[in-house]
């Protein structure tokens, strides 16, 4: 995707930045949807990654489909649009809920008792929330193939007319030291006129 033209109006004048708005909206995406695990409650511990975690992170990425991972999303989405403070902004009918559950029951249940049997009995065995940790590179990977889409990225854009880049460049440019060291004082002799 091309960058994004963005001007901010000051009290002077326009200030006019290019932004690329495929690494911002796939971030935000990511953080926004994800933000912890995919699967279940954000986790109170530290994600693990051990070898077992990866065979399984794999072997979920192996063994889905776009279809798949577009399901994983919609499932995410509807999840997050039962909070009582975004209800308002997602829709869906009943039907479409029980449609969303039931694929992503079927999807689970073929991943893990079938195609990743076996690097899921490993996971399980380490305990941990590495099933948890497994699923949210899963999902990360659902969000990427999102983001990729025009539509996606422009809409996730739309914050930008709203930022103020004049304050925001400000806030991000390097600085020089601000610290000022005096010179030390002259000896006593040495500063006595002669």
């Amino acid at each position: 995707m091309d960058p994004v033209k963005v001007t901010a109006f000051t009290e002077d004048e326009p200030s006019t930045a290019m932004i690329s708005i495929r690494p911002l909206s796939r971030a935000l995406f990511l953080t926004a949807l994800i933000g912890g695990a995919t699967l279940a409650h954000a986790a109170p511990t530290p994600r693990m990654t051990t070898p077992a975690v990866a065979a399984l992170s794999a072997c979920l990425a192996d063994n889905t489909t776009g279809k798949d991972r577009k399901d994983l999303a919609r499932w995410v989405f509807v999840g997050m649009g039962a909070h009582p403070d975004i209800k308002r902004l997602a829709s869906a009918s009943d039907a479409d809920l029980t449609d969303i559950d039931r694929t992503m029951g079927q999807l689970m249940t073929r991943l893990m008792a079938d195609a990743c049997l076996k690097q899921t009995r490993e996971v399980t065995r380490e305990g941990g929330n590495g099933i948890e940790t497994a699923f949210g590179q899963l999902g990360e990977l659902a969000m990427q193939e999102l983001t990729n889409n025009p539509a996606v990225g422009q809409r996730m854009a739309g914050f930008l007319k709203h930022v103020d880049l004049m304050r925001l460049g400000a806030a991000l440019a390097p600085t020089a030291p601000t610290t000022t060291v005096a010179p030390p004082p002259l000896p006593a002799a040495a500063s006595a006129p002669r």
